[in-house]
């Protein structure tokens, strides 16, 4: 048995072993080179930060992580169905903990679905605790046009003006950083009312996903998620998914149920600090 990062491993074992370890997950994952270049872009995974519990060359267990200054994002952790039991990702964390100080990491963060009890339990004796819950939704709405807000496409994230509508920080896979990796990929569409700016929304059509969405915290606030929502299920799919919206938001996630999305999961989002 050892434990290693991940940097000299081929890049299709990496996802070879992926696959396999996701392939009974509660939400079944499969990826092909291209979708994990562009999730390995977006969580800005590091090979060098990742780790895998192997016997002889083969990957028994892994832990891959996003890395940023001083901080260790868990963008997957997956042991293979017939290893699972045997404490292999508390084996890979006690080399991640020998070796994370000396990368000068002083927090790590993950999400784990909240109704799989085992991995909380897993990452909570390990240290991990609960700082949020994230809910996430799919679906088609039958939202209605609405009159008096223009959108308009933008090639230019102007942070200074966005993030003011904030509700909620985005998590780690669709925060700043995400969308300046994948930039290319999105769309970046905005709403004015009156000719102000009023709210934004950025959408990844090869996932059919909306990774931000906000708006001014007005009256109008519903009417300009409205405008959003029906500028990209008109343009691009009417199936749409929503990651990780915080469960504290309640005039986002208000929209979004009235709207006619469907919760599909929920999650916790986990913090250890070292």
């Amino acid at each position: 048995m050892t434990v290693k990062t991940l940097e000299s491993i081929p890049q299709d074992k990496i996802i070879a072993a992926f696959n396999e370890a996701f392939s009974d997950y509660i939400i079944p994952l499969k990826f092909t080179p291209q979708l994990w270049e562009l999730r390995s872009k977006r969580d800005r995974i590091d090979l060098a930060s990742s780790y895998g519990y192997f016997e002889g060359d083969k990957i028994c267990g892994f832990i891959f992580h996003g890395a940023a200054p001083g901080i260790w994002y868990n963008g997957g952790t997956g042991v293979m169905p017939s290893k699972r039991g045997a404490g292999i990702t508390k084996e890979i964390y006690k080399k991640i903990f020998e070796d994370a100080p000396k990368r000068a990491v002083k927090e790590m963060r993950l999400e784990v679905i909240t109704t799989n009890t085992r991995a909380k339990k897993i990452y909570e004796d390990i240290g991990f605790k609960i700082s949020r819950e994230l809910v996430c939704f799919k679906g088609n709405t039958d939202l209605q046009p609405v009159d008096g807000i223009l959108v308009k496409e933008n090639n230019e994230y102007l942070w200074d003006t966005l993030e003011p509508f904030w509700e909620y920080a985005p998590a780690w896979q669709l925060n700043k950083d995400a969308v300046a990796q994948i930039k290319p990929n999105l769309i970046l569409a905005e709403a004015f009312d009156g000719g102000k700016k009023a709210g934004y929304i950025i959408y990844n059509p090869s996932l059919k996903q909306i990774m931000q969405f906000a708006a001014d915290k007005n009256n109008a606030r519903e009417k300009v998620f409205t405008a959003l929502f029906k500028y990209i299920q008109d343009k691009f799919s009417p199936e749409i998914s929503i990651s990780n919206i915080d469960s504290r938001a309640e005039q986002s996630l208000d929209f979004v149920k009235k709207a006619g999305l469907k919760e599909t999961i929920r999650q916790y989002e986990m913090v250890l600090k070292l």
